[in-house]
């Protein structure tokens, strides 16, 4: 399991932390798996959304790629996202390899 750090712009997080987004549509450049997690960030200050820090932690529960039919280009893929919960939120021991890679 990983956790990725991915740049997202205010008006789609704000969707995300909505409820109303629960997908993202990226670059397959990582080798995203189910499991991992993201890290949402602002991409003008590299850092958390104000106030949003607890919120910005996603799962990731599906990958969808190499699809011709689904119509997405090669080297893409759309990640279906979920929030951390106490019941899927990291181990102390992720929680710890997270903060401790910076």
């Amino acid at each position: 399991m990983k956790t990725h750090t991915l740049k997202i712009q205010k008006q789609y997080f704000d969707q995300v932390l909505k409820g109303n987004k629960r997908f993202e549509l990226r670059k397959n450049d990582r080798n995203y798996k189910p499991g991992d997690l993201i890290h949402f960030i602002d991409p003008d200050t590299n850092d958390e959304f104000p106030s949003e820090r607890a919120k910005s932690m996603y799962r990731i529960t599906y990958v969808l790629k190499n699809v011709p039919e689904s119509g997405l280009l090669n080297g893409y893929c759309v990640l279906s996202i979920a929030p951390l919960t106490p019941f899927s939120a990291p181990s102390q021991q992720e929680m710890e390899d997270f903060f401790n890679e910076k």
